[in-house]
């Protein structure tokens, strides 16, 4: 996560920082520094390593490409090959449906009262004509409340689920686990999800605050006292 952070902040350094700070440069360079401290990467190892991961967690998008040497399109929540299988808004919030096959397509279209068209009754045929399939159950699934057109989905065995606000994803884990925020020095924060034997790992200290280790960082990369406060003063490091 940290080296990720600092890689998007290189990737924009200039751009955001040069009106600020009076030699860029320098900055840069104390970043490259705290980037591959304790590594025997050099910063363009690191960087290769994290471009090569993003490409590969392209997935399906970049098996497509690779079968058929074609630019994929951007669906937004939508599924490239199957449909319907993306997001919905119902009236008071939104929910995925996620049609795996044509039975529970025609599951989907009883709950919702819909008649469909004879060539929607294939995924290729409705994959040809998305655009007029997926305004017909817009329609429809906008006429519902989101959590009672879900009941009615799981109860037809067509796979959905809401899209909760932070706020709905929180309340829901603490209604799993009413111990799933832990406060550590008074900040909340949610709790491990890495069980060993069973049991959560415990959260040895909160997330630093702004600047609280600077000192020690810069220091371990050889930095003198003087020479932080002088990049302190000058609005490069808190």
């Amino acid at each position: 996560m940290a080296r990720g952070t600092a890689v998007a902040a290189l990737s924009r350094l200039k751009d955001v920082s040069y009106r600020r700070i009076r030699d860029p440069e320098r900055l840069y360079q104390l970043c490259e520094a705290v980037l591959v401290v304790g590594s025997d990467l050099s910063l363009p190892a690191v960087l290769r390593r994290l471009v090569e991961a993003a490409v590969a967690g392209l997935t399906n998008v970049l098996g497509y490409h690779l079968a058929t040497g074609e630019e994929p399109r951007r669906w937004g929540t939508g599924h490239p090959d199957i449909v319907p299988y993306q997001v919905f808004a119902a009236r008071d919030g939104h929910l995925v449906v996620a049609v795996g096959n044509d039975v529970q397509f025609a599951r989907l279209c009883a709950v919702l009262g819909a008649d469909p068209e004879a060539a929607w009754a294939t995924n290729q045929g409705r994959v040809q004509r998305r655009a007029e399939v997926l305004a017909v159950l817009a329609h429809r699934v906008a006429k519902w409340r989101r959590d009672e057109l879900l009941a009615a989905l799981t109860a037809a065995d067509v796979p959905g689920g809401p899209v909760h606000t932070v706020g709905e994803a929180v309340a829901a884990m603490r209604q799993i686990d009413p111990d799933w925020i832990t406060s550590v020095d008074g900040v909340e924060l949610p709790s491990s999800p890495i069980r060993v034997s069973g049991a959560r790992l415990p959260i040895r200290r909160p997330p630093p605050r702004l600047g609280e280790h600077t000192d020690e960082i810069l220091g371990q990369i050889g930095l003198s006292r003087a020479e932080i406060a002088a990049l302190r003063s000058e609005g490069v490091v808190a």
